[in-house]
């Protein structure tokens, strides 16, 4: 397999104040920003994450 583009994003907006926990939560508009990038981008053959919670919330909620 070649692969041909690498996009590295970051993940989306995060809990603020006492909800704000280690390796912390999406907010709900980070959920609904990763929706609508998820929407706007191609399909992906492969995602990889790391194992914090912000970052599999985003992968999952991109699609």
């Amino acid at each position: 397999m070649r692969l041909r583009w690498l996009e590295v994003r970051r993940h989306a907006p995060t809990k603020k104040g006492a909800a704000l926990g280690r390796g912390s939560h999406l907010s709900a508009q980070g959920v609904a920003l990763a929706r609508a990038v998820g929407a706007a981008s191609g399909p992906f053959a492969t995602v990889d994450t790391s194992a914090s919670p912000r970052a599999i919330e985003t992968a999952i909620a991109m699609g």
